[in-house]
């Protein structure tokens, strides 16, 4: 934080290339910067990440849902990203976080006192996806 701070301090009124974010943010820790930021700077993320299934079943006190997501990946990631569904379209949305470290079929299960008709992945676009046509899924 220190280093984001520092670079923002300097930006101002000035034009800042990427060198110079990597140069305030080495200035405050041991880490190589530069390694940790590569692999999202340099490398295109190439990840396909879809809802591949959805189970709903009724019970006493609501729903219980089953959100199949399937996570396929070039390179080992870790995804904090997160699920949101809705019982209506003009309802409120619900968001779920969720965190995905492997590549396949992940459950995501949950309790919803109205019937979901609408399911989104990632719906405030935090992973760079290869294809986004597979990002929701409504009844």
């Amino acid at each position: 934080f220190s280093g984001l701070s520092n670079f923002f301090s300097n930006s101002k009124s000035k034009i800042n290339s990427y060198n110079s974010l990597v140069t305030d943010l080495q200035a405050q820790t041991n880490i190589s910067v530069d390694n940790f930021l590569n692999k999202w700077v340099m490398q295109n993320a190439k990840i396909d990440l879809k809802i591949d299934h959805v189970q709903i079943n009724e019970r006493p006190d609501g729903f219980e849902v089953d959100v199949d997501v399937y996570l396929n990946s070039e390179t080992k990631v870790e995804i904090f990203t997160a699920i949101s569904y809705k019982a209506s379209a003009n309802g409120v949305e619900s968001i779920i976080p969720i965190q995905l470290n492997e590549e396949g079929k992940h459950r995501i299960s949950f309790i919803s006192q109205m019937r979901p008709k609408f399911i989104r992945l990632d719906p405030n676009f935090i992973v760079p996806q290869m294809d986004l046509t597979n990002d929701g899924w409504s009844s």
